[in-house]
């Protein structure tokens, strides 16, 4: 049996993979498109793991997962990375001291932090050039995606906590088990 160093060990290495995965899947053209509007991946997954675990490692895993939303954009690389870090401390920190990691607790949290990023993103890239002075990219692009990326948490944060509730085991509950 393995140990708790090693269980967390693979559940690292498990969260990880998923990265990749789930950038494949974003950067994969017409795949989960909609009306020409795809979701975000990354962003709920981060999310749904600050929810379960502890601020450093979700912070850590939060700016990776902001890299890579930077790389898939094609956006200057560190923007999502700097929200994504702020981010999911913040969240860690709340759900490790205040609330209880709950569905609608990760709804919230994956809701405030796509409004913060894609009202950033949104400003930075546009607003603030005056490209957009009607607000139409915002309400048919940029909001869309949002209320897209937020339906994703759902399974993603059942995922999690059966994989953090799996780790967290005993070998002794594992042996009754079987």
């Amino acid at each position: 049996m393995m140990n708790l160093k090693h269980r967390n060990q693979l559940k690292w290495v498990i969260f990880y993979g998923m990265i990749l995965i789930l950038y494949v899947i974003q950067t994969t053209p017409a795949l989960l498109s909609f009306g020409g509007i795809k979701p975000m991946l990354l962003i709920p997954f981060a999310v749904a793991v600050a929810c379960f675990e502890q601020p450093l490692q979700s912070g850590i895993f939060g700016m990776i997962c902001g890299l890579f939303t930077d790389a898939a954009s094609g956006y200057l690389l560190g923007f999502n990375a700097i929200i994504m870090l702020i981010c999911c401390v913040l969240i860690s920190l709340i759900h490790t001291n205040y609330l209880k990691s709950r569905l609608l607790d990760s709804l919230i949290s994956c809701l405030v932090v796509l409004l913060i990023q894609r009202s950033l993103d949104y400003f930075f890239y546009y607003a603030i050039w005056g490209l957009d002075p009607e607000g139409y990219l915002l309400l048919h692009r940029f909001l869309p995606t949002a209320v897209f990326s937020l339906s994703i948490i759902i399974p993603m944060h059942y995922a999690v906590k059966l994989l953090v509730n799996k780790m967290k085991q005993d070998d002794y509950d594992l042996k009754i088990e079987r």
